[in-house]
């Protein structure tokens, strides 16, 4: 009777062995998935910043460019889109940042 127990026990143990290698195995390929998912989320979103808002943003710095260039007589005025020139060069820069943070993230993950 005891060897029977012990031999069942046994038999329980070696499929639990068995379950918890197949699920262990389960949840590798789905945590390889979802960083996969947040790889490519990442890229579309630094691709998105750079090619969206960057040009909008270049687009702008011509526009005042531009505006400068024809009222620079008017010097009173030229503060102004100076200021607006300004905060595009910044909000470039912070485009350009979060972007190359997007992509040494993604770099970071498949070096690792």
């Amino acid at each position: 009777m005891w060897i029977a127990k012990h031999l069942r026990l046994s038999h329980s143990y070696s499929e639990l062995e068995t379950q918890t290698a197949e699920r262990t195995a389960e949840l590798q390929i789905l945590t390889h998935r979802l960083l996969k998912v947040q790889d490519e989320e990442r890229r579309k979103l630094a691709r998105h910043l750079h090619d969206t808002f960057g040009q909008t943003l270049a687009a702008l710095k011509i526009a005042v460019s531009q505006l400068k260039e024809t009222y620079k007589e008017m010097s009173a005025a030229l503060p102004i889109p100076s200021d607006v020139e300004q905060l595009a060069d910044q909000a470039i820069g912070e485009i350009r940042t979060m972007s190359y943070l997007l992509h040494r993230c993604i770099r970071h993950y498949w070096t690792r």
